[in-house]
């Protein structure tokens, strides 16, 4: 059995004191907040309520616990980011990642990804669509993350952007951007890059391998 490390006690203390109606359980060597979050405007305005489950996982602080919306207030497909075992995908892979480099506290997931995630289907249930648009689900996601981070959409300008961040080449500064743009690299696509650097070589060399596929797919 995996051992699923515990928060701290003073990240239970911070999110019962924000939110009152979660209540933290632990039971073996796995834990649980179950209870309810309210949807509230900057202004104090109330939108929605949800019944939810956050639940521990191994690797959590190193990645997001768990999250289950269970009032059934939205579809649980993947259309409205919600993945086949029922948890939300609160977060493109890429924003985890950098978001738990150092770890994660419970009350910044709730702050920063659960709440803000459940806020943008109450708005999607009101509007039809997201609020300030959307990632795609799963790995066309993560391709649109490095699409958005780039600022491009040819395959193989993202595979010298991948290859730059997992230092497979060296540039200088002061050279023209290799993306053709004519600006200089260190104004161009240095900071993405770098950036990109910060989700680790294994990522990288796996999503490499995807820019790959699709670079031979087009060709053919």
């Amino acid at each position: 059995m995996n051992s699923h490390p515990f928060p701290t006690a003073s990240d239970i203390e911070k999110v019962h004191k924000k939110y009152p109606q979660l209540r933290f359980v632990a039971k073996n060597d796995r834990w649980t907040f179950v209870g309810s979050v309210d949807i509230v405007g900057k202004e104090g305005v109330y939108y929605d309520d949800y019944d939810i489950i956050i639940e521990s996982t191994p690797s959590f602080p190193n990645a997001f616990p768990k999250l289950f919306e269970t009032s059934g207030k939205f579809p649980k497909t993947g259309e409205w980011h919600v993945f086949m075992d029922g948890s939300c995908c609160t977060a493109v892979k890429q924003k985890e990642i950098l978001a738990t480099r150092n770890g994660i506290t419970i009350f910044r997931y709730l702050d920063e990804f659960a709440l803000p995630y459940l806020a943008n289907q109450t708005y999607r249930k009101e509007t039809g669509n997201y609020a300030n648009g959307e990632y795609r689900h799963n790995t066309e996601g993560e391709l649109q993350y490095f699409v958005e981070l780039f600022r491009t959409e040819h395959p193989m300008i993202l595979k010298d952007c991948l290859q730059l961040a997992m230092n497979y080449r060296d540039y200088s500064k002061n050279q023209v951007c290799f993306c053709g743009s004519g600006e200089k690299y260190k104004s161009c696509h240095l900071k993405s890059i770098e950036k990109a650097k910060l989700l680790g070589y294994d990522y990288l060399i796996n999503f490499f391998d995807l820019i790959d596929f699709i670079i031979n797919r087009t060709v053919k």
